[in-house]
């Protein structure tokens, strides 16, 4: 049976991991999209038709995507900056997250914003060019 800290690992290797992965789609999502939106060769130009507008979105959420993660991790880095320092100040050497302070709720829900939107851009994707497919 595992133990706690053992779990708490494993969580922020999946968290890093998750994280990877998101960053990683994002980027494919916005590459791909730009490819077929300047792309000039023909099978480019067969993709895009009447996708213009929807390719456009997808690159948007890509890059909003992108932005949460960035934001994510400055929350992250000012809670644990700031967690430190309040422990410093106090002679603390041991400290314990806040689980109710603004900086950390909003890190956690920037963390599921980030993952729920990037499915939701690569479902839209996926649908866009099944539609021009089909």
């Amino acid at each position: 049976m595992p133990r706690l800290p053992e779990v708490i690992e494993e969580l922020q290797f999946l968290s890093t991991q998750l994280s990877i992965q998101v960053r990683t789609i994002a980027l494919g999502l916005l590459a791909v999209s730009w490819g077929l939106l300047i792309g000039s060769s023909p099978v480019a130009l067969e993709v895009v038709g009447g996708l213009r507008t929807g390719l456009l979105r997808v690159g948007l959420l890509a890059i909003l995507v992108l932005l949460l993660d960035l934001a994510q991790y400055v929350c992250a880095y000012r809670n644990v900056y700031t967690t430190l320092r309040a422990a410093e100040a106090r002679g603390r050497t041991e400290v314990t997250y806040n689980p109710h302070a603004w900086l950390y709720r909003l890190r956690t829900w920037l963390f599921w914003s980030k993952l729920w939107l990037i499915l939701g851009a690569s479902g839209y994707f996926v649908a866009l060019i099944l539609s021009r497919v089909l």
